[in-house]
């Protein structure tokens, strides 16, 4: 078996937790931006301090870049995708992703359509996305929310040309964040082992969190699971 040698640098910083992982002879090459902060040859994960909320950005060896996740405190704010946006262009050195991951439809992981969030990076901020994973919300059983509602309505409609959604499947084919790095999707719609009806009744909408996409990012001997 080949023993690949690997080193892992964790940075904290007040506006995000930063994980480089550099193997020998690093990949060179740089993606579509090139002019931000980022270095090449290392698969870089910023953990973007956002408070009550989720929002996580790699960058591959590369520059191959996925935002998991564009989470607001508040429905009608904006106030967190401004700290996002502002944080990734200075990593990218532009407001191009390659992929975005939505892990499910709660605010908290990706704002409200029409105020804050991921709607606001392409709607007012100009960031461009490739393809965007969603889950199969088609197959949802349990109470829907706003959050949800607008978020179908609008990956169904003026979103969807702006954001290119395709549902998640199992697996790492979905995802190329550049050689020798793979993303594999692990859990996606509850694994079809959802029951209908309302068990929780704090949760809104009752087990949407349960429906959530996961994945296991590896580089190497590297692995971090991510999830929603």
């Amino acid at each position: 078996m080949k023993n690949t040698k690997l080193t892992l640098v964790i940075r904290f910083f007040s506006i995000a937790i930063l994980i480089f992982v550099s193997m020998p002879s690093p990949v060179a090459g740089a993606g579509a931006c090139g002019t931000g902060t980022w270095t090449p040859g290392n698969l870089e994960i910023h953990h973007i301090n956002i408070g009550q909320g989720d929002a996580t950005l790699i960058v591959g060896p590369g520059g191959k870049s996925l935002l998991f996740d564009a989470g607001e405190s508040n429905w009608n704010s904006s106030a967190k995708a401004q700290i996002i946006a502002s944080y990734m262009e200075t990593v990218l050195g532009c407001t191009s992703l390659d992929y975005v991951v939505i892990s499910h439809f709660h605010l908290d992981h990706i704002g409200y359509v029409g105020y804050g969030g991921l709607w606001y990076l392409v709607e007012k901020q100009g960031f461009s996305v490739g393809t965007t994973l969603v889950r199969d919300y088609n197959s949802y059983l349990g109470d829907v929310s706003g959050t949800f509602t607008n978020w179908k309505g609008y990956l169904e409609g003026a979103g969807n040309a702006r954001l290119n959604p395709v549902t998640a499947v199992d697996g790492a084919g979905q995802v190329d964040l550049g050689s020798g790095v793979t993303f594999n999707i692990v859990a996606h719609d509850g694994n079809g082992a959802i029951i209908a009806g309302r068990f929780n009744g704090d949760a809104s909408p009752p087990s949407e969190n349960d429906y959530s996409i996961g994945a296991v990012l590896s580089y190497g001997a590297f692995d971090e699971w991510i999830g929603g």
